[in-house]
């Protein structure tokens, strides 16, 4: 060997050692920017969540109550003896501030459901295919393999919401006259699937749940730690799978 191989030899080691380290620094600040970021989406999705919540409370609590005192106000009014013509008002207004006390339950309901944080997921999900059959027209059965149980706050909100981005991009793009939804509670793990009859897409087609939704639905099995499976074929339906499994 000689002198120069000697002068060349520590040079390559150190040269590799700063490559190195500048690819450990590297992989530690994009490990930290993922860390960062998820931490950002959870914070954001539970500061929507908490927001709808209030809305939702004071669409209930303060307008909802309002609107019912209005409407019993006017029941009283139309029972006394008043001119016919005046009746036919009241029962006009009787009529519109009934239509509006409902569209305002619907919309506390639609912001965050009563029924999912005192009862839970699945009877929430049940409460949720009841009205969209009625505002959809389209056919839905629920099945539940397992035991009906409570789950964390955070896991319930975000299948429940899972669910309804999925029943609602069945019901405006894939042109669906049945949706099934399925809860499977297995011993360390828990499975979402919904699955319907539309006409579906194919690999190189942009997907009807493509852009906000499709995004919405993977923030929220990111934010759970689970996974999302997407299947469908050409006029054979989508069904769309969720996976949680519990350490």
């Amino acid at each position: 060997m000689n002198l120069l191989h000697l002068v060349y030899i520590p040079i390559i080691f150190v040269l590799l050692g700063v490559i190195a380290a500048y690819h450990l620094h590297s992989r530690k600040r994009y490990q930290a920017f993922l860390s960062m970021k998820q931490t950002l989406r959870d914070k954001t999705i539970e500061a929507q969540e908490e927001e709808r919540k209030r809305i939702s409370h004071e669409l209930h609590d303060s307008i909802g109550q309002a609107l019912y005192s209005v409407l019993v106000g006017l029941k009283i009014i139309k029972n006394l003896k008043i001119d016919s013509s005046f009746r036919d008002h009241l029962l006009e207004m009787e009529r519109m501030t009934d239509k509006a006390l409902d569209e305002v339950k619907r919309l506390a309901a639609e912001l965050r459901p009563a029924t999912l944080d005192d009862l839970g997921l699945v009877p929430a999900i049940r409460s949720y295919l009841d009205k969209y059959e009625r505002t959809f027209g389209i056919h839905t059965t629920f099945q539940l393999i397992g035991k009906h149980g409570r789950y964390s706050e955070k896991l319930e909100t975000a299948l429940y919401r899972i669910a309804q981005e999925a029943l609602t991009n069945a019901a405006k793009y894939a042109e669906a006259s049945q949706v099934n939804v399925q809860i499977t509670n297995l011993p360390g793990q828990l499975l979402l699937h919904i699955t319907d009859d539309g006409r579906g897409f194919s690999s190189g087609m942009n997907k009807p749940t493509s852009g906000l939704g499709l995004y919405n639905m993977k923030e929220r099995v990111e934010s759970i730690g689970g996974n999302l499976a997407i299947h469908s074929e050409i006029d054979k339906g989508t069904r769309i799978e969720v996976q949680v499994i519990f350490h």
